[in-house]
């Protein structure tokens, strides 16, 4: 397989919330710190072995990627970067009528057939504004104990990636949709 196929595999089960098919493309030792840290998750050592958590979290809050394309954008003695740009809705956002957001990227370091370094760039311009920062607000004042579980601090910037808070975004995302489509008639 070329890189970009790789690269393509990795983020087409990334996007389906396939977690074994994601694994299978990483190689064993691969360093996936820059798709932790992308939604804020802190104390993780970025291994392969994590990955289960953020797709658990990314299912558990109603998140739909539309693969854009991958390309590659470089070449080294380290491997070939691809990177592959993507649509994103999350928090249940097109139960609301809300989003996609477009902007965003994944860069995907492929050696021997296998990816060895993965990091993931959101752009949340438009989603901040529109539904992370509303969410944020309704749990932390409808349910602040889960809040604290939920997220890394009270900043509300990061996500906590554990079985508890992920069991929590689950139920608190489709609490919100029922709140906003309430509060609009719906």
């Amino acid at each position: 397989m070329t890189p970009q196929e790789v690269a393509t595999g990795f983020v087409e089960a990334y996007g389906a919330l396939d977690t074994d098919q994601a694994i299978a493309y990483l190689a064993g030792d691969a360093d996936i710190s820059g798709l932790l840290t992308s939604v804020g998750a802190e104390g993780m050592e970025g291994t392969p072995q994590e990955l289960p958590l953020q797709i658990s979290w990314l299912d558990a809050s109603g998140y739909t990627q539309l693969l854009d394309s991958c390309r590659e954008t470089g070449s080294s003695a380290s491997g070939t970067v691809v990177r592959c740009t993507f649509d994103f809705q999350n928090l249940r956002s097109d139960e609301v009528g809300l989003g996609p957001w477009s902007g965003s990227y994944f860069d995907l370091t492929v050696r021997d057939g296998q990816i060895i370094r993965a990091s993931e760039y959101w752009e949340t311009a438009g989603f901040s504004g529109q539904m992370w920062e509303p969410f944020a607000r309704w749990v932390s004042r409808a349910y602040p104990k889960d809040a604290a579980v939920m997220y890394q601090d009270e900043s509300h910037s990061g996500v906590r990636l554990t079985a508890a808070s992920i069991r929590l975004w689950e139920r608190h995302t489709r609490g919100y949709v029922k709140e906003v489509k309430r509060n609009a008639g719906q």
